[in-house]
């Protein structure tokens, strides 16, 4: 470790001085520049003072232009008779996010002080195998504790020298910082997982500690870069001090405290890379365990962290739309807001298993938080928020939209897209929001192609009360409420008017459909006709009343 650091030292020095060689040529180069400029300024008032005086010259006649005629013709271009041949512009592509992240490590690598970023990377890898394999093959012949001890001393001392190089050599003592941080965590979390050193309380007080120091050095300095590599080795920590047992509570409770930090430093800070590699690290080794070691006795025992780190990285997604300039302010990032409910619902479905019902919940709940959450930034924020309402709103849809067939049969789920549908057409229409629209539109027509294949069923009961009749006309209510707000809406899309009178013309069809069939199937038999005339009267009736009091010319 000290010849590494000697030499990465050694080398940042020599690049610092060269770089200050440069700074001082350039700027010497510039002041030289400038001496010449202001002594060619002072020259010129006395070359005009000792130049004897002269005469204005006296104006020529002007002469008339001469005729440009043959200049004009034979400057005028010949008519070429060649086809034109079709450039083909290649067309660049968006590189995919594994190539993004490729190109950032490679110009982390290469760009800045890189024996320095090298040195420290190589330097805590060094210190965790180092401690690993002298624990295994008891190399050390002086206590573990005072093995841990050293350890961490030398952790402590790397940050410290860090802190006072801060200001000379500001990158050098930053990658000081975070490796020393990097260490005191592995330090911490091997005496309490590998050897009983350390109980449970202390060991979590003292990374809570190192967490908190870290957050607040890296805020106070301004340093991402510290951020980031005291996140890491924290993150690293428990996967490099790993036994294999698997337990779960620790782990989970460990990358708890190091989201707190994580979003410590998002209250104040808009550092989207932390963010990222805080979100990566806790999803990621947690799908790992999950597909390992879980099983459904240790349900109860999981679940609490799942939810705490979903609610963590929504509120984390908040506070960076929070923190962006105020000509940026509301920017999303995508990663998160829509990453987060995904990946986590997608290890609730792990954890769950076959239980549906339990499923389903799960989704109405998270379907629930994001509306209310999105109801609540359009009261607080306004307008500002505008894209991240709009962004949970649409997760509350969806979340919704999948809760619904995982509740309910195939009758029951078309039901409620329908209603779900005219909820959507009414938001679009307040919001002014064209998706919105035309999703809720979509659901309208969705619900009663399901509603059909799923059959008309005579053995439904109460002749009008049973879920033909009712499912029927809760289809039609909704085709016609959603009609009737794109009729009205004073900003109409372009196909707007031609989606509000198909809406009419299904709503319709769905309740005369709904009252043939109940009528023939179940009611009035012999007397069908008699009873279809004055159904189809009242309602066509019914319907022109009410179109002549609101106005709807469809």
């Amino acid at each position: 470790i000290v010849l590494g650091a000697a030499f990465a030292y050694l080398l940042m020095a020599n690049s610092a001085l060269r770089d200050d060689l440069e700074k001082f040529e350039r700027r010497l180069d510039g002041f030289s520049a400038f001496l010449k400029k202001e002594t060619e300024k002072h020259r010129e008032p006395e070359r005009e003072a000792e130049a004897p005086p002269v005469a204005p010259p006296k104006p020529e006649p002007a002469k008339p232009e001469a005729p440009k005629l043959a200049a004009a013709k034979i400057e005028t271009p010949v008519p070429s008779r060649s086809i034109p041949v079709r450039e083909h512009v290649p067309i660049e592509r968006e590189p995919s996010p594994v190539d993004k992240g490729i190109e950032l490590a490679r110009q982390w690598l290469t760009t800045g002080n890189v024996p320095v970023k090298i040195g420290i990377i190589v330097s805590f890898f060094g210190v965790s195998f180092l401690l690993k394999y002298a624990i295994d093959k008891e190399i050390l012949v002086f206590p573990i504790w005072l093995r841990y001890l050293l350890v961490a001393a030398a952790g402590t001392g790397l940050a410290i020298l860090g802190w006072r190089l801060r200001e000379k050599r500001p990158t050098y003592g930053i990658s000081l910082q975070g490796g020393g941080i990097g260490i005191v965590y592995l330090t911490i979390f091997a005496a309490y997982r590998l050897h009983p050193m350390l109980s449970a309380p202390v060991a979590f007080g003292l990374m809570v500690a190192v967490t908190i120091a870290v957050g607040a050095l890296a805020v106070m300095q301004e340093a991402r870069g510290l951020a980031i590599l005291g996140v890491v080795g924290g993150f690293l920590a428990p996967l490099l001090a790993s036994t294999g047992t698997g337990n779960h509570v620790t782990l989970f409770s460990y990358y708890l405290i190091l989201n707190c930090a994580v979003l410590g430093i998002a209250w104040q800070r808009a550092w989207r890379s932390l963010n990222i590699i805080g979100f990566a690290f806790t999803f990621i080794v947690g799908s790992l365990w999950g597909m390992e070691y879980y099983r459904p006795e240790l349900f109860a025992s999981t679940e609490p962290f799942l939810v705490a780190h979903f609610l963590f990285y929504t509120v984390i997604a908040i506070l960076f739309a929070f923190r962006q300039p105020p000509d940026l302010r509301g920017v999303v990032d995508g990663t998160l807001v829509i990453g987060t409910p995904v990946i986590a619902f997608a290890l609730q479905a792990m954890l769950l298993e076959d239980n549906q019902d339990g499923l389903a919940i799960s989704a109405a709940v998270v379907a629930a938080f994001y509306a209310l959450t999105a109801f609540w930034l359009h009261q607080t924020q306004g307008k500002e928020m505008r894209l991240l309402v709009q962004s949970f709103l649409a997760l509350g849809v969806a979340f919704a939209t999948i809760a619904i067939p995982l509740a309910l049969d195939d009758r029951g789920t078309s039901v409620a897209w329908a209603v779900e549908g005219a909820a959507l057409v009414w938001i679009g229409v307040r919001q002014n929001g064209l998706l919105a629209k035309l999703t809720g539109a979509a659901l309208a027509f969705a619900s009663g192609v399901m509603f059909i294949d799923y059959g008309w069923r005579s053995d439904m009961g109460m002749p009008i009360l049973n879920g033909n009749v009712l499912g029927g006309v809760l289809i039609s209510a909704a085709a016609l409420f959603s009609s009737r707000l794109l009729a009205t809406d004073e900003r109409k899309a372009r196909m707007q008017p031609l989606a509000s009178v198909a809406l009419l013309a299904w709503g319709m069809g769905w309740w005369l459909g709904t009252g043939t069939l109940e009528i023939t199937d179940r009611l009035w038999s012999g007397n069908e006709v008699h009873a279809l005339n004055v159904f189809f009267a009242l309602s066509f009736a019914a319907l022109a009343w009410r179109a002549n009091r609101v106005g709807w010319r469809p």
